[in-house]
């Protein structure tokens, strides 16, 4: 999955100056990866942590998060929220409202049709352009919600 390379990205950060943030909220992340941290524990309860993210949808509402048994669908944009590769299938195109997104996670773009997702501030305002078969990581701290198209 798009986790499995969390700590050869752990650095990237560091080129860029003004990005603490994100660059501490990734050594968090790898950090967890090291130590083996649960999320819902107290080590992984800290600012930075994706373990309570949750997705509502006005098709759906709340919706599930997945295993990784289950791949992510052809058609859908799937958020991962952290390294036990847990996450969210998106598959209508509409706006998804994210809640307590407070770190790095990933996501996956399995559109068709050549259509790109957005990931958008509490403005509206795209933040991450997501184009198919495309993944990445992404610090969701800023993100407030998710247009599959």
């Amino acid at each position: 999955m798009i986790f499995q390379n969390a700590g050869k990205r752990a650095g990237a950060g560091r080129r860029a100056r003004g990005h603490a943030g994100k660059l501490a909220a990734t050594a968090a992340l790898a950090v967890g990866l090291v130590a083996g941290a649960v999320p819902g524990t107290a080590s992984a309860s800290a600012t930075g942590d994706n373990s309570r993210a949750r997705v509502w949808g006005p098709v759906e509402g709340w919706l599930p998060d997945y295993s990784p048994d289950i791949p992510c669908p052809v058609g859908a944009i799937c958020l991962y929220k952290d390294e036990t590769y847990r996450y969210f299938v998106l598959p209508h195109c509409t706006t998804y409202k994210l809640y307590d997104w407070n770190g790095v996670g990933s996501w996956y773009s399995r559109q068709t049709g050549g259509a790109w997702g957005q990931i958008q501030n509490s403005a509206h305002k795209p933040i991450k352009w997501m184009g198919p078969e495309q993944n990445g990581y992404f610090d969701f701290s800023p993100a407030y919600f998710v247009v599959p198209c």
